[in-house]
C-alpha cells in the first residue's frame, strides 16, 4: 500500500510539471464534431474547459463560462470558450446537457481522441491558449472557478500581452522560488 501512495505521489508531481513544462507550446491538433482545434477558430484567445456532464458544479460551470463569454464580448475581448466534455461512461452522449445551460461551444471528448490526456487535464481545468496557439494558462481548481472572477481576471491579465516572449520567459523563471 505504501509503494502505491509513494508512486501515485510521484505520477502527480511529475504530470503536474509536465504541465507546467508545456507553457508557451503551440497547442497540439484535435478534432472533435467535424471541428479541428485550434484552426477552425479565430480568435485572439481560445478558453478550453474540461468539465464533465455528470458533474453538478460542471454544470454550474458551463453556465457561468456563458455568462463569462458574454462579459468578455461587450468588453470586445477575441476569446472562443470551448468546453471538452469528458468521454466517461455517465457523460459520454450527454454533452446535449450542457448545450441546454450555454452558448459556448460543446464538444464530446471520444476514447480515440482523447482531448484531456493530450492537453494533460483534470476535471475542471481551464487552459488558455494565445493568438498563436501556444498554451499560456493552466488553471486548475480553485483559480479554474468561474464564478470568482480568478477566469476571467487571468484572460484579462494575458490578453494584451505575449506571455510567451523572451523577457517574460526570464521574469517568470526569476520569479520561481527555490524547491
Amino acid at each position: 500500500m505504501l509503494k502505491f501512495v509513494i508512486f501515485l505521489i510521484f505520477f502527480l508531481t511529475i504530470s503536474k510539471l509536465n504541465v507546467s513544462l508545456k507553457l508557451c507550446e503551440r497547442s497540439p491538433k484535435w478534432s472533435l464534431n467535424g471541428k479541428t482545434f485550434p484552426y477552425d477558430f479565430k480568435s485572439n484567445f481560445k478558453l478550453l474547459a474540461f468539465l464533465k456532464t455528470s458533474c453538478s458544479f460542471c454544470r454550474k460551470q458551463a453556465k457561468n463560462l456563458g455568462l463569462l463569454d458574454n462579459e468578455l464580448k461587450a468588453e470586445n475581448k477575441s476569446v472562443a470558450i470551448l468546453i471538452v466534455n469528458s468521454y466517461d461512461y455517465d457523460c459520454i452522449g450527454r454533452s446535449h446537457i450542457f448545450r441546454n445551460l450555454t452558448h459556448v461551444n460543446v464538444f464530446q471528448d471520444i476514447p480515440k481522441m482523447d482531448v484531456w490526456r493530450i492537453n494533460n487535464a483534470s476535471i475542471d481545468d481551464m487552459i488558455i491558449f494565445d493568438k498563436y496557439n501556444r498554451m499560456v494558462k493552466h488553471l486548475s481548481m480553485p483559480d479554474s472557478f468561474v464564478h470568482s472572477g480568478s477566469v476571467k481576471q487571468a484572460i484579462l491579465e494575458i490578453y494584451n500581452k505575449d506571455m510567451c516572449s523572451d523577457n517574460n520567459k526570464r521574469i517568470s523563471m526569476k520569479s520561481r522560488k527555490p524547491v
